[in-house]
């Protein structure tokens, strides 16, 4: 199984990132976990990491819908970073709405779309999406 060093999960509800924390700690790919609770907070971290070359995530688990930046907004600002070219997207949420999904399509970045709630099995799938996303 794949190893997942460096994992962002980026909601803006402090339970699910408690809970998406918890279950990376477990789960034997992945390494290193940070959590934001904004994409735009998320973002200035990313644009801090290029410029200062900071180690980049290899995965963001993204939820779409957040104030102020949504999901969409967010994967709009970090297709213009190319030192983020092979971070992998995971959109993370609640919806299930089949537009978000063929949305999701148009952002080549995305591996995949999980719906919430959180599991280590959706953890498995996720590892899956992104080896297959990469090759």
């Amino acid at each position: 199984m794949r190893e997942i060093e460096l994992t962002y999960v980026v909601d803006d509800d402090e339970i699910v990132l408690l809970i998406a924390k918890k279950l990376l700690e477990n789960h034997p790919a992945f390494r290193e976990c940070k959590t934001f609770k904004s994409a735009g907070e998320c973002l200035e971290d990313l644009m801090a990491a290029a410029n200062q070359k900071r180690k980049i995530p290899d995965l963001i688990m993204l939820d779409i819908n957040m104030p102020v930046m949504d999901g969409w907004e967010f994967l709009e600002s970090i297709s213009k970073i190319p030192e983020l070219k092979n971070t992998s997207v995971s959109i993370f949420t609640s919806s299930i709405d089949p537009r978000d999904r063929e949305l999701s399509k148009a952002f080549p970045q995305v591996a995949c779309f999980v719906t919430k709630p959180l599991l280590m099995s959706t953890l498995d799938k996720i590892i899956l999406e992104v080896d297959k996303h990469k090759s």
